[in-house]
């Protein structure tokens, strides 16, 4: 919703610069924003990578919890997110792979 919202709040003053004086390029119009953005651009770039690091890291951990239940026939470990999928069996294996080489190679 953020990088939505930003991404318009650029289209539109891009269309204003545009409609005020005809004549002007869009890399003119562009430059206008760059200065009326400022320095922002830069937390807003940092804030973004971050909200992206911390999503996949929460759903890369969610993917490798895992709970205990007991059952007659013993302990049975069962995905912590959904308790009718066994943990490391059938999709779960799968979903625990793609989970595992995330985390190896985007956030480590």
């Amino acid at each position: 919703a953020y990088i939505l919202i930003l991404t318009l709040t650029v289209i539109g003053v891009c269309h204003y610069c545009l409609q005020r004086s005809p004549t002007t390029s869009t890399r003119t119009c562009v430059n206008k924003v760059t200065i009326i953005i400022g320095q922002r651009a830069v937390g807003v770039l940092s804030t973004l990578i971050y909200l992206s690091y911390s999503k996949l890291l929460r759903t890369v951990i969610d993917v490798l919890t895992y709970s205990s239940v007991q059952l007659p026939r013993g302990d049975v470990y069962v995905w912590f997110y959904d308790g009718n999928v066994e943990y490391l069996q059938g999709k779960h294996a799968i979903l625990f792979v793609v989970a595992m080489v995330t985390f190896t190679f985007f956030l480590l």
